[in-house]
């Protein structure tokens, strides 16, 4: 049976709480920056329609979930992963 990911924000992905873990000052550098890097880009993909009306579904939600849905794959490899 499929599991519905239903996540509202960045913060709440499992990628991007597994780099708050991270102690490296480097990493929280670029952590203190996801959250408007990804607004950004969620602003931007609210274009995307307008110029490929076959990607109707690439927005926050669908860039959230797919986020998700890579920490999955991972598994416990993500432990393994550098920072960047």
């Amino acid at each position: 049976m499929s599991k519905v990911i239903n996540i509202e924000s960045v913060k709440d992905t499992t990628l991007y709480k597994e780099l708050l873990e991270r102690k490296n000052a480097d990493t929280q550098a670029f952590v203190g920056n996801i959250i408007s890097l990804c607004e950004e880009a969620s602003d931007r993909a609210k274009q995307i329609p307008q110029f490929f009306s076959e990607y109707t579904l690439h927005d926050k939600t669908h860039f959230l979930r797919v986020t998700e849905l890579m920490s999955y794959v991972l598994g416990d490899t993500l432990k393994e992963l550098n920072d960047i």
